[in-house]
């Protein structure tokens, strides 16, 4: 697969969010991604990974939907409490704290 600039390849998207730091020294954390290019033709072939090329799965690890983006969200809490985190904790503030004055009351 050729590289693009620093050594990133251009198309790949990360499988999921990193774990813990694989390892750390006093300054540096270091963690381990798994990154797979969804436009490769093994990929589009194997059956047990190819969900990830459908347009739909497109940026998850921007939007927040790998097991750490949803972790770091707050969405592994379900217990009393854990609807104030739905669908985000910025729309539950927003819906909480805005003023709404019916037409008719």
């Amino acid at each position: 697969v050729p590289f693009g600039p620093r050594g990133s390849v251009p198309a790949a998207q990360a499988l999921d969010a990193p774990p813990p730091p694989a390892s750390q020294d006093a300054m540096y954390k270091y963690y381990e991604c798994i990154m797979v290019d969804p436009h490769h033709k093994v990929i589009r072939e194997d059956a047990r990974i190819n969900w990830l090329c459908n347009p739909v799965h497109k940026h998850r690890e921007l939007r927040g939907l790998t097991s750490a983006g949803r972790q770091g969200r707050g969405l592994r809490i379900r217990h009393h409490g854990a609807s104030k985190r739905r669908p985000s904790w910025r729309a539950a503030w927003k819906r909480q704290n805005t003023l709404s004055l019916k037409r008719y009351r």
